[in-house]
């Protein structure tokens, strides 16, 4: 056990990150106080004496380590991912709403209630069922979120968000058809408005498209499409957000108090056309966001500050 200690000891010269973790295997006899000190400690029988350790493996040989590794650095990864899709949703919708805001107007409550019920919440359950690589890569990642790539991803994506967002509310603005809402005089209204409809339909897709973007695959997490229910999931959220933003049925246009984004004269292709530009715009926005993230973990694994976790790592 002095021996774990003294191998874990942070030295004052060494940064935290590069701080040794150490993996102690052993049977739980007489060693229960090293597997209870060690970072990671798998006990490899299932005896009583086993209970002091975190793990126990069935199979008596150090097998096991490699799929704590992958596990625990998947699990790290699932977490934060969906830590930085919490905020992303939260700052979309806040700055969604302060743009309505700005006309004295909000988002319904049947709007609301698709976003959390029927986008966010399936979305954010399933992204974090997928399982871990198949192979161990030798650097870990992040172990904290405050660290610069997640602090530009986030940050970046936020930009793109907002700035998406600006264009589609200046957008159906400039439209022939659009009138401007007028407010209560004493209190916000949450009844419909051209700029409501608009944002909200471009909104639902920025969810989607988000949780697209930070559902990262190998070299932690399964690729995307083995994550089976995420992948159904993300087909049947998109498909219900064209449906009502294409061919918005009557009884949701009732309920969720949307405003048809045509003149009423419009028939054929113009009466579709602005919905069909708002399918575009946030085609353009996935790709962009996408290329940006592509670029954040480029320059994050060239200039990667957890490479030292190579050396940094001790099994015994």
């Amino acid at each position: 056990m002095n021996l774990i200690r003294a191998l874990q000891t942070h030295d004052k010269g060494e940064s935290r990150q590069r701080q040794r973790r150490v993996v102690m295997c052993g049977d739980g006899a007489n060693d229960c106080g090293a597997l209870k000190a060690a970072a990671v400690g798998i006990a490899l029988s299932d005896c009583e004496a086993s209970i002091s350790a975190p793990f126990t493996s069935r199979q008596q040989n150090i097998t096991c380590v490699s799929n704590v590794l992958r596990e625990g650095r998947s699990s790290l990864s699932t977490a934060i991912g969906s830590f930085k899709y919490m905020v992303l949703y939260s700052f979309v919708q806040f700055f969604t709403v302060l743009l309505l805001y700005y006309i004295g107007n909000t988002l319904t409550d049947p709007e609301y209630l698709v976003v959390d019920l029927f986008i966010v919440a399936p979305l954010s359950i399933t992204y974090a069922m997928s399982r871990p690589w198949k192979h161990l890569e030798h650097s870990g990642p992040p172990l904290r979120l405050l660290t610069p790539s997640n602090l530009a991803s986030v940050l970046t994506h936020l930009t793109l968000s907002i700035g998406a967002q600006i264009i589609v509310f200046i957008f159906v603005q400039k439209q022939p058809w659009w009138t401007p809402f007028q407010p209560s005089e004493d209190r916000l209204d949450s009844a419909g408005s051209y700029e409501t409809t608009a944002l909200f339909y471009f909104s639902c897709f920025q969810y989607v498209f988000v949780c697209m973007v930070l559902a990262k695959g190998p070299p932690f997490r399964e690729k995307v499409y083995g994550n089976v229910c995420f992948a159904i999931n993300v087909l049947i959220v998109l498909a219900m957000v064209l449906g009502f933003v294409l061919f918005t049925p009557a009884f949701f246009v009732n309920w969720a108090q949307l405003l048809p984004l045509h003149a009423p004269d419009d028939v054929d292709f113009p009466r579709y056309s602005f919905t069909v530009a708002i399918v575009v715009m946030a085609v353009l926005y996935l790709i962009v966001a996408w290329g940006v993230e592509k670029l954040i973990d480029f320059v994050a694994l060239r200039n990667s500050k957890y490479a030292p976790m190579r050396r940094s790592s001790i099994i015994l």
